[in-house]
C-alpha cells in the first residue's frame, strides 16, 4: 500500500512536523483549547522609559464563567463523549485516488477537537464556560524601552472555552513626543540657542537633562553648531548596564530688534579686527560642514 511505504519513509528519513501522520491516519491529537492573544497599546514619556516604570492597565477580556468554574455545565451535570468523533476529536475520512487509499483527518466540528460535548449548559455563559468581564494587569516597564519593543503577559488575553489556556495579552510601547529632546537610539539631542556674547566670552550654561538641569561650560569662541556631549545623561541601555549620552548642540542666537544704543555699540565693535570673519575657503566650509552634519 503506498500509504504504508510513505509512512515507512517519513519515518526513517524525518517528517514535516506530523503532516504526512495526519494525512495518513497517524498521531490521534485532540485540538488544544486554548484563549485568543490580546494586545494592548501603552504610551511613554522619556522620563518613564529613562527610570522604568509601573503601568496598570485596564484591559477587557474574557473571564472564566464564575458560576460555572469555567466547566460550561450547568449545576450537576458532566460531559457527554461526542457522538460524531466518538471522542477522539477528530473526523477521518477516506479518499481513493490513483495513488491508492489516502486517509484524511480534520478536527471535529462539533466539539472543536475536544472529544466531548455539553448536553446540558450553563445558563451563564451558554456553556462556553467564559463571559465577557474587566480585568486590571499591572506592566512593570523595565528603563530603555523603544517604540515598538513588546512584553508578553502569560494568561493576560481572553480566557479560553471550557477550562482550557488562556491566551496572553501582548504590550506594544509607543514613545510619546518630547518638548526638548528628540531621542536617536539611547542618545537625546538637544539644541539651545546662547547669545552672541556667551559665545564669544565663554560662560555657564543651564543645560535641561531628563534628571534636572546641568551646568554646561561655554568655552570663549564657541561656534554656532558646536555640539557637547553629556556622557551618561542619556536613556539607559535596555537589559544591560550604562546609558547613553545628551548631545547638545548651541546655535548663536542674533537678536532681530536693536535699541539705538546697541547698534552703536555693534557699529563700534564691527570695526575691530577681532570681530572680521576668515575669508572663504574650503577647508572653512568643510569644518562647517562636519561641525552641522550636512
Amino acid at each position: 500500500d503506498l500509504g504504508d511505504a510513505l509512512r515507512a519513509f517519513m519515518r526513517d528519513f524525518g517528517g514535516f512536523g506530523g503532516g504526512f501522520e495526519d494525512m495518513f491516519g497517524g498521531g490521534g491529537r485532540r485540538a488544544q483549547n486554548r484563549g485568543e492573544d490580546l494586545k494592548a497599546k501603552v504610551s511613554l514619556t522619556l522620563e518613564e522609559i529613562s527610570r522604568g516604570v509601573e503601568k496598570k492597565l485596564k484591559v477587557r477580556r474574557y473571564k472564566e464563567c464564575p458560576e460555572c468554574d469555567g466547566s460550561g455545565l450547568a449545576p450537576g451535570t458532566s460531559k457527554n463523549t461526542c457522538p460524531d468523533c466518538r471522542g477522539q476529536g477528530q473526523i477521518r475520512t477516506l479518499n481513493r485516488t490513483f495513488l491508492g487509499t489516502i486517509q484524511q483527518v480534520r478536527t471535529c466540528p462539533r466539539c472543536r477537537g475536544t472529544g466531548e460535548v455539553i448536553a446540558n449548559p450553563c445558563q451563564t455563559c451558554n456553556g462556553q464556560g467564559r463571559v465577557r468581564g474587566e480585568s486590571t494587569v499591572t506592566v512593570k516597564v523595565p528603563p530603555g524601552v523603544s517604540e515598538g519593543n513588546y512584553m508578553t503577559i502569560e494568561n493576560k488575553g481572553n480566557a479560553a472555552r471550557n477550562r482550557g489556556r488562556a491566551g496572553d495579552l501582548i504590550v506594544v510601547f509607543y514613545e510619546k513626543e518630547h518638548d526638548i529632546f528628540t531621542r536617536q537610539g539611547d542618545n537625546l539631542i538637544c539644541q539651545m540657542p546662547i547669545s552672541f556674547t556667551l559665545a564669544a566670552l565663554g560662560g555657564e550654561l543651564s543645560v535641561p537633562t531628563l534628571d534636572g538641569d546641568y551646568k554646561l561650560i561655554i568655552p570663549a569662541g564657541t561656534q554656532t553648531g558646536k555640539v557637547f556631549r553629556l556622557r551618561g545623561k542619556g536613556i539607559p541601555h535596555l537589559n544591560s548596564h550604562g546609558q547613553g549620552d545628551e548631545l547638545v548642540q548651541v546655535t548663536v542666537w542674533t537678536p532681530n530688534k536693536l535699541s539705538n544704543e546697541d547698534r552703536k555699540l555693534l557699529s563700534r565693535l564691527d570695526s575691530s579686527p577681532s570681530f572680521t570673519p576668515p575669508k572663504s575657503s574650503k577647508s572653512f566650509f568643510d569644518k562647517l560642514r562636519k561641525t552641522l552634519g550636512i
